[in-house]
């Protein structure tokens, strides 16, 4: 018998989360909505492609940018050992499950791993071109759930609904920005004597290619408790396909002042939907041990689980069927200083609200930056390097969430690009 298709199916798409920046630079500074240029400006603010500046080359390429990672948003990878250690048994004091209760957010424990590429994408002057990868998905476990493990024995039974949505795409983005304004004066209290010297706005159309779909459409799990372990049931009807097509557009606006701001706003997915054609399908699922616990509470061995003897799949096609994109937005605020920048970054995607502040200092070819930032509940802390020659471009950044130490962090993600241009 097949394994648990539709489960791992969910796992593949749902554990990616795009919240994070394209490049290393842009994760050491938390974003590049306002200050990106040239071909970074495809990704992160296609209005930004007709601001030219100095020493920057007509034409710019790509050869990759990417980012990758994985964590939680409650425990570090130290209480994670503490906890768990060799998976083989698990002893927990009360102290121990006082603990892990208080480190779960209110929100439940969610988990994300992240893979995202863009490669030989490139621009000419206020014209880009773009391919990127990218992921969405949202699950987690509720917190109600350790808590009645943890402390509620007896013969209680809890149910617990299960949900979720997860899917892959490609998009293949076409951009163009262009300046709307020149040297326009503002009289109001706060910008009184500033001079933007330019205001754009830029548009990306993309073809978008969906490589996989899962999405649970009704789910439960039911959990009894009791004083020698834990005995889980699980049913669910998961609506799944393998690939689809759409179209999407970008907006974004970006302006630059006499007085060295520069701000960025980008609207991704105004417009955009998959249509799903292709391995359209309906999959029901269960998992029942029966009357055998599936672990050990207390001094013990893990029971070693045949999932195949336990699971049952059931599969039927059904019609195509649409996708609307969630829609995106970002604003970035910055002071460049020449040797110093400042920026501050805002916005939400995939219905995660996110901020970051941070700077850059230039050391000639050099730069260096840093941040912190906050999503999924929790600090980031962010920093980069970046070697930038007229016609030759590397960077490598890393964020750590809640902790700066590797034990001590709750995720970890590296970023890192190159690019040439003349």
């Amino acid at each position: 018998m097949r394994k648990i298709t539709i489960i791992i199916n969910f796992i593949i798409l749902v554990f990616a989360v795009t919240v994070y920046s394209q490049t290393g630079a842009s994760l050491g500074l938390g974003g590049f909505t306002a200050v990106s240029r040239g071909v970074e400006s495809v990704y992160w603010n296609p209005a930004n492609l007709s601001f030219i500046e100095k020493n920057q080359s007509d034409f710019q390429m790509v050869i990759y940018a990417l980012n990758v990672g994985t964590g939680n948003n409650s425990f570090s990878f130290n209480s994670l050992n503490k906890y768990i250690g060799d998976g083989e048994s698990i002893y927990l004091t009360d102290s121990d499950k006082k603990d892990i209760l208080n480190n779960i957010k209110d929100n439940g424990l969610m988990f994300d791993m992240l893979g995202k590429a863009s490669l030989f994408s490139f621009c000419y002057k206020n014209y880009g071109f773009g391919i990127e990868t990218k992921a969405y998905g949202n699950m987690s476990i509720p917190k109600d759930l350790y808590e009645n493990i943890l402390f509620k024995f007896g013969h209680d039974i809890y149910d617990y609904s299960v949900n979720g949505i997860g899917y892959g795409l490609m998009k293949f983005k076409l951009s163009y920005g262009r300046t709307l304004f020149e040297d326009l004066i503002f009289e109001v209290p706060l910008l009184k004597n500033t001079i933007f010297k330019e205001i754009s706005a830029g548009i990306s159309l993309s073809y978008l290619q969906g490589v996989g779909f899962a999405e649970i459409e009704k789910g439960q799990a039911e959990l009894e408790i009791n004083d020698s372990g834990i005995l889980p049931k699980v049913n669910f009807r998961a609506k799944r396909a393998t690939s689809g097509s759409g179209l999407g557009m970008d907006i974004g606006f970006g302006a630059y002042t006499n007085n060295n701001w520069k701000i960025g706003m980008m609207f991704e997915n105004l417009l955009g939907g998959i249509h799903w054609n292709k391995g359209a399908e309906m999959a029901t699922s269960s998992i029942d041990f029966g009357s055998d616990l599936l672990f050990i509470l207390g001094e013990g061995q893990l029971a070693e689980i045949e999932m195949d003897s336990v699971s049952s799949d059931t599969t039927y096609s059904i019609s195509d069927f649409s996708q609307r994109l969630p829609l995106n937005f970002r604003m970035g605020i910055a002071k460049d200083l020449g040797k110093y920048l400042v920026n501050f970054e805002i916005g939400g995607e995939n219905k995660n609200f996110f901020t970051a502040i941070g700077g850059r200092i230039n050391f000639d070819f050099f730069n260096w930056y840093a941040s912190i930032g906050r999503n999924m509940s929790n600090f980031h802390w962010n920093t980069a390097f970046a070697i930038n020659f007229k016609h030759f471009y590397f960077d490598v950044g890393v964020s750590s969430r809640g902790g700066l130490t590797l034990g001590h962090s709750k995720a970890l993600f590296v970023g890192s690009s190159m690019r040439f241009g003349f």
